[in-house]
């Protein structure tokens, strides 16, 4: 396989997209421990969206969702609670998976990345203003990494207040009862719902956390992000395109 792809004409694409295809899926099994890429039914689908953008000679988007705000836990989890060294890493991380894909095929590859803390700091009691700086800090960060993107709810809707986006997104599919429905049904979703509350004791495991679990459940309070994180994914749907290929990064039950 060539080091570097030069794709001219449909006869070498073909070529070239076996051998991407087959490089593509050995770089993301490099990441699964991070990165859920595919699972063995999602194979083809996956392959699909690669060749869409191979056959056009267009850069590869990936886009995934994350980077909502710091911890607030500074006794235990961070140093303190702004940007630090731990997004430094990530960006790193994501920009080194991006470069080995443009290694091997020359438009390269792009990530798209929803922040949602907007969407989700009220239910841990975090302030607008909070999320509002982070985003901000990220959006500097990512000056030295070009294939990455930052988009804030802000950027998507614009003319609307966190509480009126809050608002919009709460009115997303699935609805209250139709969430509760599918969390007594699916076991998956179960297994979710026990990891984040796990996450959220150790993320309330500080003073001022403490005080704020005696008004409000880890259970409360984990359901409620699981819920609007479906709820979000709604939302999004609208933004994101058919084709780009979606990364998601997981609560694992050791974290």
């Amino acid at each position: 396989m060539k080091d570097r792809y030069e794709i001219q004409d449909l006869t070498k694409i073909y070529k070239h997209k076996c051998d991407f295809m087959e490089f593509f899926k050995n770089t993301l099994q490099q990441y699964y421990e991070s990165i859920e890429y595919t699972k063995n039914d999602e194979i083809d689908k996956i392959k699909e969206k690669i060749s869409w953008f191979v056959d056009k000679n267009l850069p590869l988007q990936f886009n995934l969702v994350g980077f909502p705000y710091k911890s607030q836990n500074s006794s235990k989890k961070v140093f303190k609670c702004q940007l630090d060294a731990a997004e430094i890493y990530s960006f790193e991380y994501l920009a080194h998976f991006l470069e080995k894909i443009s290694s091997a095929y020359t438009p390269g590859a792009q990530l798209t990345i929803f922040t949602d803390g907007s969407a989700f700091c009220d239910i841990e009691g975090l302030s607008d203003d909070t999320v509002h700086a982070y985003e901000a800090d990220l959006k500097a960060l990512t000056a030295t990494y070009p294939a990455i993107k930052i988009t804030t709810l802000q950027d998507l809707i614009p003319n609307k207040t966190p509480a009126e986006m809050r608002t919009l997104i709460e009115n997303q599919p699935p609805l209250h009862e139709a969430f509760q429905t599918k969390l007594a049904g699916d076991v998956h979703l179960q297994q979710e719902l026990l990891i984040l509350e796990k996450r959220m004791h150790f993320e309330f495991a500080h003073p001022a956390g403490a005080l704020f679990l005696q008004k409000h459940s880890l259970q409360e309070i984990s359901q409620k992000i699981l819920h609007r994180s479906l709820q979000f994914s709604s939302f999004l749907s609208q933004f994101r395109d058919k084709n780009d290929i979606r990364l998601s990064v997981h609560y694992q039950p050791t974290v």
